[in-house]
């Protein structure tokens, strides 16, 4: 059997980047640093109701520690949430199975 090695030039238009796959999940997972996300904003994402995520997730004694580290709270009634986007999924992500079980 004969083993031959083909070189192939190929032309990566200019609007277009190669990259690993490693550096691509990196720069995916980096996106969101340092952003901040509205209530709305985790609601448009998890796809359940305001009073569902508030009820179950926010206010749940078994995820108010953690989340405290990265959602600021209203102060009052009718104030703003704040989460830090990044921390946020992460949360979201690594207590899927957690939150479900309290749907």
């Amino acid at each position: 059997m004969q083993l031959f090695q083909i070189t192939v030039p190929v032309q990566v238009p200019d609007n277009l980047v190669i990259i690993e796959v490693h550096e691509y999940e990196m720069l995916k997972k980096e996106q969101d640093k340092g952003y901040w996300w509205t209530l709305e904003d985790v609601l448009n994402r998890v796809k359940v109701s305001r009073k569902t995520f508030t009820e179950k997730v926010l206010y749940n004694h078994k995820f108010r520690n953690d989340l405290e580290k990265f959602v600021c709270y209203p102060k009052n009634r009718g104030g703003k949430y704040y989460f830090l986007a990044s921390k946020t999924k992460e949360f979201l992500e690594n207590n899927f199975h957690q939150i479900m079980k309290e749907m």
